[in-house]
């Protein structure tokens, strides 16, 4: 024991003697448990525990009925949730799914549904309000013209060829109009007669390319960096003389397109000569047309008319009614079936293309003979007439005009106004409705293209006139979208 001394007081200091101390009372503290996915409590981090779903429901995010569940690592399971929108199946409060409903276009256009399965009917529209009235787009000394569709770039051209003047004359447009920017693209040696517009090596890029009055085939690349056309490769036809284009043919074994065009070979007799056969002309360089013989051919197409998987090229011929094929057989073309068409005589097509127009998975083919257009579905050997519409019929054409998915004709004609552009709107089931385009002038019909001037989906027409005093295209601009 330790003493301290204070005024003579001695006070005992007790150190570690229980008998000093009173018992304080101790409180255990334990730490709260730590969240987790499977405790039942939607914590942070966790869309739902177990059971617990917070109050959410399959309506509540975004699905008509169903049972919402929790998956194993607390975040929300739809699999069990319906949403009838989506389901092929039209349901109550629904107007339309995927394909189903009332979607057809009774006028011009197109139908829709909507991701909310409703019937979208904005781009159905009125005939008479389809394209716009006439554009002139004149080119002095200018001659046949073709739509350049625009590329990933937003822009399309209009190339019209100028024979005197051995140029191409290009005209960009854009959503916003015509650019101000032209490009006359020269050809020395040569002149320009028939533009065609051609993705020719497969870059998503209109390229251009033309017969020239010499009967050769020339190629002009779009350059999309500089934005600008380039010269790039003529194929040497000098063994045949290209006159007219049949059109593209798909490569088999590489992206891009080969060229397709009548021709007369040996190119004796030049210009005056008559087609006698199909020309084939490789889309690269280096490489030799080759042409198979199509005795008296006035007009071609390409299509799968056989159904044997392979592009065929049809034809008509002077005097014949019927129509003629060259099938393909390893790389080249041979003679094919010939199918017979039952349209009284006397009926000689001297125009020919070809489409399915009734979306039943085979090609059928629309003929003119200069007064009428007569559509024809193959069966067997036979082609059988399915529709016929009035009308001369020349610079025939196959497109889907109002991007409903048929296919429609366009040709050039006359009426009491002038040169106009007929169209008969495909409807289906070889049912067509008429309209015209109207230049309001007066000429013989040179060339009929169509392609997106404006990158908005549709396409839009040029037809060219030529007249004592010139040529004029006209420019229609198609308004579905």
């Amino acid at each position: 024991m330790r003493t301290v001394q204070r005024r003579g007081l001695a006070l005992p200091l007790l150190l570690g003697v229980g008998m000093a101390c009173r018992d304080t009372p101790t409180t255990d503290v334990t730490d709260p448990p730590l969240p987790e996915c499977g405790d039942g409590r939607i914590d942070t981090g966790e869309q739902c525990d177990g059971t617990s779903l917070g109050g959410k429901s399959c309506v509540g995010e975004g699905f008509d009925t169903g049972t919402l569940g929790c998956t194993s690592s607390c975040f929300l399971d739809v699999s069990a949730c319906v949403r009838f929108c989506g389901n092929d199946t039209i349901d109550t409060g629904e107007g339309c799914d995927g394909v189903l409903g009332p979607l057809t276009c009774d006028t011009f256009g197109f139908t829709g549904c909507s991701s909310e399965c409703q019937v979208d009917a904005s781009h159905c529209i009125h005939p008479g309000s389809s394209f716009t009235g006439a554009e002139s787009r004149n080119v002095a000394q200018g001659g046949a013209a073709a739509i350049a569709t625009a590329g990933p770039g937003g822009f399309g051209a209009l190339a019209v060829a100028v024979p005197v003047r051995s140029e191409l004359h290009i005209t960009r447009h854009s959503r916003t109009g015509w650019q101000s920017q032209e490009q006359l693209l020269g050809h020395p040696g040569t002149t320009p007669e028939l533009p065609l517009a051609v993705d020719l090596d497969g870059d998503e890029w209109t390229d251009l390319a033309f017969i020239g009055e010499d009967g050769r085939v020339h190629r002009d690349r779009y350059d999309p960096v500089a934005k600008i056309y380039t010269l790039a490769l003529l194929n040497d036809a000098a063994a045949c003389w290209a006159h007219r284009w049949v059109g593209p043919l798909a490569r088999e074994t590489a992206p891009g397109m080969d060229l397709v065009a009548l021709a007369s070979c040996p190119p004796t007799g030049g210009a005056a000569a008559p087609p006698n056969a199909v020309l084939l002309m490789p889309a690269e360089g280096g490489v030799t047309p080759t042409w198979v013989d199509a005795p008296g051919i006035t007009s071609a197409a390409l299509a799968d008319l056989d159904g044997d998987g392979t592009t065929d090229i049809l034809y008509t011929a002077t005097g014949s009614s019927a129509v003629h094929t060259l099938v393909r057989g390893g790389p080249g073309f041979g003679p094919g079936q010939s199918y017979s068409v039952e349209v009284d005589p006397p009926f000689v097509p001297s125009q020919i293309v070809a489409a399915d127009f009734d979306r039943d998975g085979a090609v059928d083919v629309a003929l003119s003979d200069g007064a009428q257009v007569v559509v024809v579905e193959r069966m067997g050997t036979s082609l059988t007439p399915r529709a016929t519409l009035a009308g001369r019929g020349t610079h025939l054409l196959a497109e889907d005009a109002d991007g409903d998915g048929r296919t429609d004709l366009l040709w050039m004609d006359t009426d009491v106004t002038g040169a106009i552009v007929r169209m008969a709107r495909n409807a289906g089931d070889f049912t067509f409705t008429e309209l015209s385009l109207t230049t309001g002038a007066s000429g013989e019909p040179l060339s009929l293209s169509m392609g997106d001037l404006d990158a908005d989906g549709d396409l839009d027409v040029a037809a060219t006139l030529a007249s004592p005093s010139g040529s004029s295209t006209f420019v229609f601009h198609n308004r579905v979208r």
